[in-house]
């Protein structure tokens, strides 16, 4: 079924709006880093005694720390640049200490995805756990990934599908559908009230 155009037009801009932070990012890591950096070596070229260096050289240390937590968040393309096991490898680790539930990552398959598969896998993996950590009030979440793709699953209330995705659907389901469809994968959403969500990406 074909979506309004007022829904693609809220897809385009999601995507439009991830490519605007990921460029903030690389600047942040690119230009400011090495910035902040040098502002501390041409310090102790001027040969500042280490007392009044100190306190400097420590607002500095903060300032790219700063920097490396901005970045990193607005870098959303981890699967990508590291693959996309590490990438979920560390998603589910944030993710035990965020939800009261179980969290599991099962790993079946050896494939190397290519860098826009791996980061719209990741981000329906991502967008799929968060669902389920904050909305399915699940006690195990298990997170899978095979060579055919990624999915999430729990064992929480569950949802209506139908009802979620008729028009105009959650932002959830968009998001979803956009990362599905910007790299050609198949999406999968399967859930029975009061018996927990599967949500899968695969490629077809």
């Amino acid at each position: 079924m074909d979506r309004p155009g007022g829904i693609d037009k809220l897809a385009a801009l999601l995507l439009e709006s991830e490519s605007r932070a990921t460029e903030v990012a690389r600047l942040l890591h690119d230009e400011v880093g090495p910035t902040l950096s040098g502002v501390g070596f041409h310090l102790q070229a001027l040969g500042v005694p280490a007392e009044q260096l100190r306190p400097i050289q420590e607002y500095l240390d903060q300032a790219m720390e700063h920097m490396r937590t901005a970045s990193g968040k607005l870098q959303s393309n981890v699967a990508g640049r590291s693959g996309l096991r590490l990438a979920l490898e560390l998603l589910v680790e944030r993710a035990r200490g965020l939800a009261p539930a179980s969290v599991t990552l099962r790993v079946s398959g050896t494939k190397r995805f290519p860098a826009p598969v791996a980061h719209a896998m990741y981000q329906v993996a991502e967008l799929a756990l968060q669902n389920a950590r904050g909305h399915a009030e699940a006690s195990e979440i298990v997170v899978a990934l095979a060579d055919e793709g990624v999915e999430v699953r729990d064992n929480g209330v569950g949802f209506d599908v139908p009802k979620t995705r008729a028009y105009p659907p959650g932002a959830g389901i968009v998001r979803m559908e956009t990362y599905a469809g910007s790299a050609n994968l198949h999406l999968r959403l399967a859930s029975t009230p009061g018996k927990g969500t599967i949500v899968g990406i695969k490629t077809i």
